[in-house]
């Protein structure tokens, strides 16, 4: 497998409500779905993974619980304990119990299972969740309150720059999968042009004119330093003071 210069490490833990109303629920493997932080950091980035993971859980109350996990996606996931407990990846806490139980994830259970090698970090409305869910935590218990503490390692790639249109962000992703083919002239050719398409986006979004102001030496937006052209104007040839 190729490897990306474009990887970010990530480790965090958080703690879920994931029982609330009901005996039973499950909580899919996205970054949106472990906190705030995680949800913020998948904003800036196209694909990630996660790479290990520990649920370490025990009920409020004294009553059996289980956690188990599978990998991708199913139709109709377990929902009681007996179901759950025979999930080949799963961990049983017994009512007697009065220390914490933990269904521990390796990498080789999170990624050399998965269908994907990346997934990605934004949630589509469709019902097809198997590019954006790399498993699936199921939970069963006797009670209907239980928070499970998540510690793990995620992997996110595809810096997003928030500039970008989809059709800049494609461009860029094509030229990664045959940039290596080209010499060095073509790639630099093309980054230029995307360079030049960074550009136009942003100044797109903004008014960047100043002439469209009183004064040419009063621009309007962003105002550079004394002696440089100001950029995307249509006077770009007059230097400002």
């Amino acid at each position: 497998m190729t490897r990306r210069s474009d990887v970010v490490v990530e480790n965090f833990r958080v703690t879920l409500p994931v029982l609330s109303a009901a005996a039973s629920g499950s909580v899919a493997l996205n970054p949106v779905n472990f906190g705030t932080r995680l949800a913020q950091l998948s904003d800036a980035y196209t694909e990630f993974r996660f790479l290990t993971l520990r649920a370490e859980f025990m009920p409020k109350s004294v009553v059996d619980c289980v956690l188990g996990y599978l990998a991708g996606t199913v139709g109709t996931g377990p929902t009681t304990t007996q179901a759950v407990s025979q999930l080949e990846r799963s961990a049983y806490h017994f009512s007697p119990q009065t220390t914490m139980s933990a269904l521990v994830l390796s990498r080789k259970d999170l990624i050399g299972e998965a269908i994907n090698n990346w997934y990605k970090t934004g949630v589509g409305s469709d019902s097809d969740s198997q590019g954006e869910q790399q498993g699936t935590i199921y939970v069963a218990s006797g009670s209907t309150d239980l928070n499970v503490h998540f510690i793990g390692t995620i992997e996110f790639c595809g810096t997003v720059d928030p500039a970008s249109t989809p059709v800049f962000l494609r461009r860029v992703l094509r030229f990664r999968e045959w940039g290596p083919a080209l010499d060095m002239e073509s790639k630099q050719k093309i980054l230029q042009a995307l360079e030049l398409a960074r550009l136009s986006i942003s100044s797109s979004s903004s008014s960047n004119d100043c002439c469209a102001s009183a004064s040419a030496s009063t621009p309007t937006g962003c105002i550079p330093s004394a002696g440089q052209r100001y950029p995307n104007c249509s006077c770009s040839g007059v230097m400002h003071s």
